[in-house]
């Protein structure tokens, strides 16, 4: 058995514990995972708003000066870039290969003129990263500047989540 000698004191000792690391190393754990579904999310957000949100206002304002220069809207692309003010070369899968979404323009008649449109938007990405922007369905938007939006309910999307 040990003994104590006289002047001789025992130092208690400091540091932690095993299992108070593990603790530590879950929490941080946890707090991970947490933290890259929210960064997941909100990149497919901005990805969505970035390849639909802020693509109609713009498409919008060439149809309606294709409308000043013509007299109606037109549903062609390629009659779309003669009038554009942008820099952008619309279609219907834009040239930016950045943007993952497929465009449409529908078109109002009455009688044989174009007289109103409804563009939509849908979004197609999904990556490697697991970034996707397929579940929140068409985003419209038509000649009277209203915004209209769709989701998959059923993977759990919402228009409010997707286009809001």
């Amino acid at each position: 058995m040990a003994t104590i000698k006289a002047g001789m004191t025992m130092k208690k000792q400091t540091g932690f514990t095993l299992v108070e690391l593990m603790i530590v190393v879950a929490i941080i754990g946890v707090l991970t995972a947490v933290g890259m579904v929210s960064y997941e999310t909100f990149v497919s957000k901005a990805e969505r708003d970035r390849g639909c949100v802020m693509v109609l206002p713009e498409m919008a304002r060439d149809l309606e000066i294709h409308k000043q220069a013509y007299g109606v809207y037109t549903t062609d692309f390629a009659q779309l870039n003669r009038v554009t003010k942008s820099s952008k070369e619309w279609a219907a899968t834009p040239a930016d290969s950045s943007i993952h979404a497929t465009l449409s323009i529908a078109a109002g008649s009455s009688g044989s003129i174009n007289t109103s449109f409804t563009i939509s938007c849908t979004p197609t990405k999904v990556d490697a990263a697991g970034f996707d922007g397929s579940g929140c369905g068409v985003l419209t938007y038509d000649n009277f500047g209203r915004k209209n939006g769709t989701a998959d309910t059923a993977n759990g999307k919402t228009v409010e989540s997707c286009w809001r």
